[in-house]
Protein backbone atom coordinates (compact mmCIF):
# COMPACT_ATOMS: atom_id res chain seq x y z
CA UNK A 1 0.00 0.00 0.00
CA UNK A 2 1.06 3.57 -0.46
CA UNK A 3 0.66 6.59 1.47
CA UNK A 4 -2.27 7.41 0.80
CA UNK A 5 -4.09 4.30 1.69
CA UNK A 6 -2.53 4.57 5.20
CA UNK A 7 -5.17 4.45 8.24
CA UNK A 8 -3.83 6.70 11.37
CA UNK A 9 -4.62 5.06 14.82
CA UNK A 10 -4.36 6.72 18.34
CA UNK A 11 -5.41 6.47 21.60
CA UNK A 12 -5.94 9.54 23.98
CA UNK A 13 -6.70 7.11 26.97
CA UNK A 14 -9.10 8.42 29.74
CA UNK A 15 -11.40 11.38 29.46
CA UNK A 16 -10.38 13.57 32.88
CA UNK A 17 -7.64 12.51 33.70
CA UNK A 18 -3.67 13.70 33.72
CA UNK A 19 -1.46 13.06 30.73
CA UNK A 20 -0.04 10.15 30.50
CA UNK A 21 1.80 7.81 27.79
CA UNK A 22 -0.57 5.47 27.06
CA UNK A 23 1.10 1.65 25.41
CA UNK A 24 -0.47 0.44 22.61
CA UNK A 25 0.09 -2.72 20.49
CA UNK A 26 -1.93 -3.21 17.66
CA UNK A 27 -1.31 -6.49 15.11
CA UNK A 28 -3.45 -7.32 11.98
CA UNK A 29 -4.56 -10.62 13.31
CA UNK A 30 -6.32 -11.94 9.85
CA UNK A 31 -7.14 -10.66 6.54
CA UNK A 32 -10.64 -9.98 5.69
CA UNK A 33 -10.73 -12.24 3.09
CA UNK A 34 -14.73 -12.97 0.87
CA UNK A 35 -15.05 -15.70 3.42
CA UNK A 36 -14.35 -13.73 6.24
CA UNK A 37 -16.44 -10.55 4.74
CA UNK A 38 -19.11 -13.05 4.38
CA UNK A 39 -19.49 -13.77 7.62
CA UNK A 40 -19.29 -10.25 9.12
CA UNK A 41 -22.35 -9.86 6.61
CA UNK A 42 -24.00 -12.79 7.93
CA UNK A 43 -23.42 -12.46 11.92
CA UNK A 44 -23.99 -8.37 11.49
CA UNK A 45 -27.05 -8.09 8.97
CA UNK A 46 -25.40 -5.70 6.63
CA UNK A 47 -25.49 -7.02 2.80
CA UNK A 48 -21.43 -8.44 1.93
CA UNK A 49 -21.41 -6.22 -1.51
CA UNK A 50 -22.09 -3.37 1.05
CA UNK A 51 -19.09 -3.82 3.58
CA UNK A 52 -15.43 -2.58 2.45
CA UNK A 53 -13.15 -3.34 4.96
CA UNK A 54 -10.60 -0.35 5.87
CA UNK A 55 -8.31 -2.63 7.44
CA UNK A 56 -7.57 -6.21 8.34
CA UNK A 57 -8.81 -7.63 11.75
CA UNK A 58 -7.36 -5.72 14.19
CA UNK A 59 -6.18 -6.66 17.61
CA UNK A 60 -5.02 -4.18 19.90
CA UNK A 61 -4.25 -4.13 23.29
CA UNK A 62 -3.85 -0.40 26.01
CA UNK A 63 -1.82 -0.31 28.76
CA UNK A 64 -3.44 1.86 31.71
CA UNK A 65 -0.94 3.11 33.27
CA UNK A 66 -2.34 5.18 36.15
CA UNK A 67 -3.69 2.95 38.52
CA UNK A 68 -6.72 5.25 39.63
CA UNK A 69 -7.70 5.27 35.90
CA UNK A 70 -8.18 1.25 35.71
CA UNK A 71 -11.79 0.55 35.27
CA UNK A 72 -12.63 3.48 33.08
CA UNK A 73 -13.49 3.95 29.40
CA UNK A 74 -10.19 4.55 27.11
CA UNK A 75 -10.83 5.62 23.74
CA UNK A 76 -9.00 4.40 20.33
CA UNK A 77 -9.49 6.40 17.16
CA UNK A 78 -8.76 5.85 13.29
CA UNK A 79 -9.14 8.85 10.94
CA UNK A 80 -10.49 7.14 7.82
CA UNK A 81 -9.74 8.12 4.33
CA UNK A 82 -11.63 10.82 2.77
CA UNK A 83 -15.05 9.86 1.14
CA UNK A 84 -15.65 7.08 3.81
CA UNK A 85 -19.06 6.06 3.51
CA UNK A 86 -21.41 4.73 6.59
CA UNK A 87 -18.08 3.85 8.91
CA UNK A 88 -18.94 1.46 11.10
CA UNK A 89 -16.95 -0.58 13.81
CA UNK A 90 -17.32 -4.37 13.64
CA UNK A 91 -16.24 -5.88 16.92
CA UNK A 92 -15.85 -9.99 17.54
CA UNK A 93 -17.13 -11.33 20.15
CA UNK A 94 -13.90 -13.59 21.81
CA UNK A 95 -16.46 -15.98 23.28
CA UNK A 96 -18.39 -17.01 20.37
CA UNK A 97 -16.27 -15.56 17.69
CA UNK A 98 -19.54 -13.85 15.89
CA UNK A 99 -18.53 -9.77 14.49
CA UNK A 100 -21.48 -7.01 15.81
CA UNK A 101 -22.02 -3.35 15.26
CA UNK A 102 -20.54 -1.89 17.94
CA UNK A 103 -22.55 0.91 18.36
CA UNK A 104 -22.69 3.86 20.86
CA UNK A 105 -24.81 3.61 23.85
CA UNK A 106 -24.89 6.93 25.72
CA UNK A 107 -26.08 4.65 28.99
CA UNK A 108 -22.94 2.68 28.97
CA UNK A 109 -20.47 5.12 27.31
CA UNK A 110 -19.00 2.32 24.90
CA UNK A 111 -19.24 1.77 21.30
CA UNK A 112 -18.33 3.82 17.99
CA UNK A 113 -18.34 7.28 17.40
CA UNK A 114 -18.07 9.05 13.72
CA UNK A 115 -16.64 12.47 13.56
CA UNK A 116 -17.39 13.23 10.23
CA UNK A 117 -15.77 16.85 10.40
CA UNK A 118 -12.47 15.21 11.12
CA UNK A 119 -12.80 11.77 9.04
CA UNK A 120 -12.72 10.15 12.93
CA UNK A 121 -14.22 6.63 14.07
CA UNK A 122 -13.86 6.37 18.37
CA UNK A 123 -14.21 3.54 19.92
CA UNK A 124 -15.02 3.06 23.94
CA UNK A 125 -14.23 0.56 26.16
CA UNK A 126 -14.28 0.06 29.81
CA UNK A 127 -11.76 -1.23 31.32
CA UNK A 128 -12.93 -4.54 32.90
CA UNK A 129 -15.92 -3.90 30.99
CA UNK A 130 -18.05 -6.54 29.08
CA UNK A 131 -16.61 -5.22 25.74
CA UNK A 132 -12.35 -5.66 27.47
CA UNK A 133 -11.39 -8.73 26.23
CA UNK A 134 -8.39 -8.75 28.19
CA UNK A 135 -9.49 -9.67 32.27
CA UNK A 136 -6.28 -7.89 33.82
CA UNK A 137 -6.93 -4.48 35.21
CA UNK A 138 -5.20 -1.90 33.29
CA UNK A 139 -5.30 -3.73 30.05
CA UNK A 140 -7.82 -2.95 27.07
CA UNK A 141 -8.68 -5.47 24.03
CA UNK A 142 -10.29 -5.34 21.25
CA UNK A 143 -10.36 -7.01 18.44
CA UNK A 144 -12.27 -5.88 15.59
CA UNK A 145 -12.60 -3.95 12.41
CA UNK A 146 -13.43 -0.27 10.82
CA UNK A 147 -15.32 -0.76 7.66
CA UNK A 148 -17.43 1.24 5.37
CA UNK A 149 -20.76 -0.33 4.84
CA UNK A 150 -21.89 2.22 1.77
CA UNK A 151 -25.74 1.03 1.20
CA UNK A 152 -26.76 0.24 5.07
CA UNK A 153 -30.30 1.56 5.38
CA UNK A 154 -29.15 2.86 9.30
CA UNK A 155 -28.22 5.66 9.54
CA UNK A 156 -28.63 6.12 13.27
CA UNK A 157 -25.05 6.09 13.88
CA UNK A 158 -24.11 8.20 16.81
CA UNK A 159 -21.97 11.34 15.30
CA UNK A 160 -19.08 13.22 17.73
CA UNK A 161 -20.64 16.90 17.09
CA UNK A 162 -18.38 18.58 19.24
CA UNK A 163 -14.26 18.52 20.62
CA UNK A 164 -13.90 14.46 21.51
CA UNK A 165 -12.97 14.99 25.09
CA UNK A 166 -10.20 16.88 26.94
CA UNK A 167 -7.95 14.07 27.97
CA UNK A 168 -4.02 14.68 28.52
CA UNK A 169 -2.21 15.95 26.27
CA UNK A 170 0.07 13.23 24.88
CA UNK A 171 -1.69 10.84 22.24
CA UNK A 172 -0.11 7.32 21.09
CA UNK A 173 -0.41 6.19 17.37
CA UNK A 174 0.32 3.94 14.95
CA UNK A 175 -0.54 3.62 10.95
CA UNK A 176 -2.04 1.06 9.85
CA UNK A 177 -1.43 -0.51 6.14
CA UNK A 178 -4.77 -0.96 4.31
Amino acid sequence: SDSASKISMFTKGIDGTASSIYQMDVKVIQEVSDAVKAKIAKDTGFGASSITPLTGLMDFNVTIPDTNAYGKIVSLSWVLPEGTKNPKYFKRDQASGDYFDFAYDATTGEGSKWDASSSTLTVYIRDNGRYDANPLEGKVRDPGVPVSAADASDTSAATITGPSGSAGDSTSSKSIDE
